[in-house]
């Protein structure tokens, strides 16, 4: 047999996040820990606190350096304080707490003890702690919830050195709260001793064996013994289990990988389930045969997802999901995430001519960043008024965008918020699950079809996109003294397929540093050399040829002339930056030499 355990965790408190702190040396006795308590004139920053002599030991920077006793100004004891919240969707669920502690640290959560470390019962300002015998390494509490509530929740922490020779002191935590949903598998109660261990549900360009860009799931066979699935079935909807039934002679072997692509534009096969997944948010289920009962083996439900990456338990086959680099039938890869700080509200609609109102998010970052655990809310006071789910992400460059319906409708799906916007000026902010404001934009009376947002993405200064609007993608605007003007795609030898740009102004173009592409995905293709012009009135063509490595093409690309194609031309700055402002156009499947 074999565990299965799967494990949704809502992230509470990031190394990171901000803390209130004293190490003033005054004994605050037992009222500092409670609710009532005012923190107001304690000072603030972020994690790791304290000082190491080896900083190298812990694998997060050091932000706010408070003194070890040995060291002028240094103290016994630290007091810390912060907020975070909590809206009561998970049951069931345990509060995690991992922490990085130099010595030792007593827990109270809304004044109540829940945890210590290396500390006794009773503790006073000048206890020390057990000395710290694994400086760097992570430590793991679980808390009890009885005095967790909804809403506001106060965590506050006094971490105590091991006497005033002490040369390090070191606070840092994170907190988590984890729901587990434990499935003993064996071949005597559900034939199938497999689980599910990566998903993919937005697969934009990662070609497949089959030649495709199917989504897929992927299924490992922990046992030692070879496990045959035929009969099993996956699904996408727990009401209807048998959607997917695995064919006779379906075989895993011990300590093996089966992947099924989930495609709906092909027809269902032994390798194929014929439906798709969702990539704003949907579940994947494994049932056992019908001669074992056809009850659930495992499953997983996750929220937004971003290209080209999957969520996959690490490590492989039994811990929690998480995002991944995408590995298909090998060891999952946990991908590296950003900070939250790289996010902003980046356009919005709040008077759309039709459908509903909506907002976008970007991040700026170069890294992905996880989204569950922060609430989207459209009344400041109101902090957690629209979580965003577990397993939810954002990507990076043209997968840096998310839009949110902002339709009042949650139930709809991972993209959908608990709120409208008004057309007669409104707020829009991200919190995180300590209450940290992320990021928010208040905005004025809008114009009906008219969207709002930052130019370029994420910068300071805001402007009406009347003709770009551009939800869930980069913001921009025309150019006005270059445009595309004719594109000729299918081509035979001696003809070559091309691309002309026209200058309808007076003054000639210099298009030196621009670039060329055929997706927003990557719009940095084709880099155009310094000192090439338009002059005014006039055309400048590109061939394809130009498009190949040996060309100056960082990213080679051929115009698709059997499917139609695009057409991007990005203006960037000295240092290559792009600025927002570009030429496009579209164009359907092409006849031979036909422009």
């Amino acid at each position: 047999s074999v565990t299965n355990v799967t494990s949704v965790v809502v992230n509470l408190l990031a190394i990171a996040d901000s803390w209130k702190f004293d190490n003033s040396g005054i004994n605050q006795g037992t009222a500092w820990s409670q609710v009532s308590f005012s923190d107001s004139d304690w000072a603030g920053g972020g994690g790791l606190f304290g000082f190491e002599t080896v900083p190298s030991e812990y694998p997060y920077p050091f932000l706010t350096p408070i003194p070890a006793p040995d060291q002028a100004g240094g103290r016994i004891t630290v007091y810390y304080r912060t907020h975070f919240q909590w809206n009561g969707n998970l049951t069931n669920f345990s509060l995690v707490s991992t922490n990085y502690i130099d010595d030792g640290a007593v827990y109270y959560l809304n004044g109540v003890r829940v945890g210590s470390l290396r500390m006794p019962f009773s503790v006073a300002y000048n206890t020390t702690a057990t000395n710290q015998p694994n400086e760097g390494l992570p430590e793991v509490l679980v808390f009890p919830t009885n005095s967790l509530v909804n809403g506001d929740n106060l965590m506050a922490v006094e971490v105590h050195q091991s006497g005033t020779n002490s040369s390090d002191d070191v606070f840092g935590m994170e907190l988590g709260a984890v729901q587990s949903t434990t499935n003993t598998i064996s071949t005597t109660t559900v034939g199938v001793p497999v689980v599910l261990n990566e998903v993919l549900a937005s697969n934009h360009s990662l070609t497949n064996a089959d030649g495709t860009t199917s989504d897929w799931v992927e299924l490992f066979n922990p046992s030692t013994n070879a496990v045959n699935l035929a009969d099993a079935s996956l699904s996408n909807d727990p009401n209807a289990p048998r959607k997917f039934v695995f064919a006779p002679g379906t075989l895993i072997p011990a300590g093996g990988f089966l992947l099924i692509y989930c495609n709906n534009n092909s027809p269902p096969a032994a390798n194929n389930t014929g439906f798709a997944l969702n990539a704003t948010g949907g579940s994947v289920f494994l049932f056992t045969t019908l001669a074992n009962g056809g009850g659930l083996i495992d499953a997983v439900s996750y929220g937004l997802q971003t290209a080209d990456f999957s969520i996959g338990r690490f490590p492989n086959g039994s811990g929690a999901w998480t995002l991944n680099v995408a590995t298909p039938g090998a060891l999952n890869s946990a991908a590296g995430l950003g900070t939250v700080a790289n996010l902003s509200v980046n356009e919005w609609m709040a008077d759309p001519a039709n459908g509903s109102d909506w907002f976008e998010i970007y991040n700026g970052g170069p890294q992905p960043v996880a989204l569950d655990g922060l609430f989207l809310t459209d009344d400041l006071t109101r902090k957690t008024l629209s979580p965003i789910p577990p397993l939810s992400f954002i990507g990076t460059g043209a997968n840096g965008f998310v839009r949110f319906q902002a339709d009042s409708d949650p139930n709809a799906g991972a993209d959908h918020v608990k709120f409208k916007l008004s057309k007669s000026g409104d707020t829009i902010g991200i919190y995180s699950s300590a209450g940290t404001l992320v990021a928010a934009v208040s905005f004025g009376t809008q114009q009906t079809g008219v969207s709002q947002g930052r130019f370029p993405d994420g910068s300071p200064d805001t402007i009406n996109f009347t003709t770009t609007v551009s939800p869930g993608e980069s913001n921009y605007l025309p150019l006005s003294n270059v445009v595309v003007n004719e594109v000729l795609s299918h081509t035979d030898p001696p003809l070559e397929d091309a691309i002309e740009f026209y200058n309808p102004g007076a003054i000639d173009v210099n298009l030196g540093g621009w670039f060329i592409s055929n997706t927003q995905e990557n719009l940095k293709k084709y880099r155009i050399a310094d000192g090439t012009t338009v002059p005014a009135g006039g055309f400048k063509v590109f061939y394809e040829f130009q498009f190949n490595s040996t060309n100056g093409s960082s990213i080679p690309f051929t115009l698709n002339s059997a499917h139609g194609d695009r057409v991007y031309l990005s203006q960037a700055d000295g240092s290559g930056n792009l600025t927002g402002y570009r030429a496009a156009a579209a164009f359907g499947a092409a006849a031979n030499g036909v422009s």
